[in-house]
């Protein structure tokens, strides 16, 4: 099942995440996307609940899983 969000940052535009196989699409603000494979569901969490998605992500996504643009 694919859940959507759209933070409130200046970074990041849309979120998606595919709870079947982990995977977490993240739309940046000039259109680029980028996918992160086996990131928990805990994690998608944390990015929806972060005081700051844009930090969050960068603490969380960007330096523990590889992404591969799409």
């Amino acid at each position: 099942m694919i859940e959507t969000f759209v933070p409130s940052s200046s970074h990041l535009d849309r979120v998606d995440y595919d709870s079947d196989v982990q995977n977490l699409t993240v739309t940046f603000k000039d259109g680029r996307s980028y996918l992160y494979r086996s990131v928990p569901h805990d994690v998608y969490l944390g990015l929806q609940n972060a005081r700051s998605a844009g930090k969050y992500f960068d603490t969380n996504v960007k330096t523990r899983y590889d992404g591969e643009e799409v």
